[in-house]
């Protein structure tokens, strides 16, 4: 079926509506949000947003749509594992680091200046 320029320009004119419509759902949705909690955290409002775009992709019976949505839920929650895993090493190399420093202060191993200088790597966690 060839391409005509009337039939392009509905094509991307029925688009365009598709998109405002999704827009205005979606600033619709913020602005409820806001009036009935004007404090809303930003990890609530990624939720209320997942929920929002899940169900719309239900709605609309659009498996790619609710397969993406799905995936961003699962690349955030990996990235939240892994960021948690990274401050749980942090804090155990602070908690081990700081357990040296008290064995060697105990003990009077170390020098001031070396005290000194792990106290400040210490502040830098």
């Amino acid at each position: 079926m060839p391409v005509t320029t009337p039939r392009r320009n509905r094509h991307l004119a029925v688009r365009q509506r598709h998109r405002h419509l999704h827009r205005s759902a979606v600033e619709e949705m913020l602005a409820a949000v806001k009036d009935q909690s004007p404090k809303i955290s930003v990890e609530e409002l990624n939720e209320v947003g997942q929920k929002f775009f899940i169900a719309m992709a239900l709605e609309k019976r659009d498996p790619r749509a609710w397969f993406l949505a799905q995936q961003i839920a699962c690349r955030k929650a990996e990235v939240n594992l892994a960021l948690q895993k990274y401050s749980d090493q942090i804090q155990a190399r602070k908690e081990a680091i700081q357990h040296e420093l008290d064995a060697a202060k105990s003990t009077g191993g170390l020098s001031p200046e070396t005290i000194e200088k792990i106290e400040n790597e210490l502040s830098l966690f």
